[in-house]
């Protein structure tokens, strides 16, 4: 009997339809890992978010209607396990700084870092499974008896 291991869900709000396109499609590459939603709007990030509670949030510093900022001033009193990344072109200081005290984990350089956003995800995952309790959990047969 194989033990079921649940999916990180992971909600991608990016205004641009070829990045988002392009995201959803690395982002369902990775092992245990689903898209469980997607915006392009601020309200449609709040909205989806909300409803769907993502373990993972990927924000867009810009999005249709406002900023990353406007969507976790709404989400993260509501949805403060999910983590955070907000992957930007725009890699001020400033927006760094507003949005780590807004509750982002991590704000990355969307041109320099995309990549590292996969591992990112996967490395999630991979702590999601080992923590779920149907997950099998390691066999440590050198442990002290």
């Amino acid at each position: 009997m194989s033990a079921h291991v649940s999916n990180l869900g992971v909600f991608v709000a990016e205004d641009s339809q070829p990045v988002r396109d392009r995201l959803v499609e690395l982002i369902n590459e990775i092992d245990h890992v689903a898209v469980v939603g997607q915006a392009r709007s601020v309200q449609g990030a709040v909205d989806g978010i909300l409803s769907s509670l993502p373990d993972c949030i990927l924000l867009d510093f810009h999005l249709d209607g406002g900023t990353a900022a406007d969507v976790l001033r709404d989400v993260r009193t509501r949805h403060a396990s999910a983590t955070v990344i907000v992957l930007t072109n725009y890699v001020y200081p400033q927006y760094r700084r507003l949005c780590t005290n807004l509750g982002a984990n991590l704000f990355l350089d969307k041109s320099a870092q995309i990549a590292h956003v996969t591992h990112l995800i996967a490395d999630l995952a991979g702590r999601n499974a080992r923590s779920c309790p149907s997950a099998p959990q390691p066999r440590n047969d050198h442990a002290e008896r």
